[in-house]
């Protein structure tokens, strides 16, 4: 008798090729669900509580917490579409004999690119030039950037997104210094780049660029006390969880020019802050991950995690 699987994503059935299709239902009775809004704990239990297996994008639910587990009584495994899996209780599969896979490599290409695009838009308010060609912003606002050449700069978490963000910034400038709190990060990369300490890195980089994981329920690891030990004017550049920056900070850091700057790939709450000057803030809407290949990728990675539940 084959297993119950729900696979909720954001075009259902239409997500997949036919072969991938094909190769998931002979092995499971699966149930395919379109998807585009985040569902409140009451209807994500309702639409899996059958089920043995889930396999999610993060469309489908912003928090699959204990409250949501502990009802699924016939779940024995979940596959997340995401590499970063805060918002999923790990813990709890953990203790409870849940099997939990995600992905591991498939936009480490696209965000680092994406990175540096977000970097480059910053640096030289590209943002803000186009807004100023559609009669966006007010008069005076200024378009003067600063170049990238011998700007140091400070990457806060190495792992695979940080290490090919680093190869694609290394012919730009050589001076980049990075911090990750695992002893390992960094020990295969391409080029020697020096790491240092949380606050060393803070004090020295004219640019912080943020690819560290998020942990459920950590707080931000950058707020503003950690914007006071940062060079006046230094940009930061978050292409990781918002949630990783206090926006609070940011908004104090701005307009007391701690820091010129911020890019975070999300939208936040105070992008139309009064206090902030136009331009200050750019927002990528969680689009890091978004190219063709990476969804390729990803899917196919998904679909092989799918498949390996037993």
């Amino acid at each position: 008798m084959k297993k119950s699987c729900t696979i909720i994503s954001a075009n259902g059935e239409k997500t997949f090729t036919d072969l991938q299709i094909d190769k998931i239902n002979k092995k499971f009775d699966a149930v395919f669900i379109k998807n585009l809004s985040p569902l409140n704990d009451d209807e994500f239990i309702k639409l899996t509580e059958n089920s043995e297996f889930i396999a999610v994008t993060r469309r489908a639910s912003k928090d699959i917490n204990e409250n949501i587990l502990s009802k699924l009584k016939k779940l024995k495994g979940i596959a997340a579409y995401s590499t970063g899996y805060e918002w999923i209780d790990t813990d709890y599969c953990r203790s409870n004999g849940i099997e939990f896979k995600y992905l591991k490599k498939y936009s480490t290409d696209t965000v680092a690119e994406h990175t540096l695009g977000m970097l480059l838009s910053i640096s030289r308010r590209i943002h803000l030039s186009n807004d100023k060609s559609r009669n966006m912003t007010e008069r005076g606002v200024s378009l003067r950037g600063f170049e990238l050449r011998n700007k140091k700069i400070g990457i806060l978490g190495f792992g695979e997104i940080g290490k090919r963000f680093s190869e694609i910034i290394i012919p730009i400038t050589e001076n980049i210094r990075f911090h990750d709190i695992r002893p390992e990060a960094g020990s295969k990369r391409k080029h020697k780049i020096k790491s240092v300490g949380f606050d060393e890195l803070l004090s020295w980089a004219d640019v912080m660029v943020i690819l560290a994981d998020k942990k459920r329920g950590e707080k931000p690891i950058i707020g503003y006390e950690e914007m006071k030990k940062m060079k006046p004017g230094a940009v930061i550049i978050n292409s990781a969880r918002a949630s990783l920056v206090d926006n609070d900070a940011v908004i104090r850091g701005i307009t007391e020019k701690k820091i010129s700057g911020y890019a975070v790939d999300d939208k936040i709450d105070i992008f139309n802050d009064p206090e902030i000057e136009h331009g200050r803030i750019l927002q990528t809407h969680h689009t890091g991950w978004y190219s063709d290949e990476a969804i390729r990728k990803g899917t196919d990675e998904w679909v092989k995690n799918i498949l390996s539940f037993n």
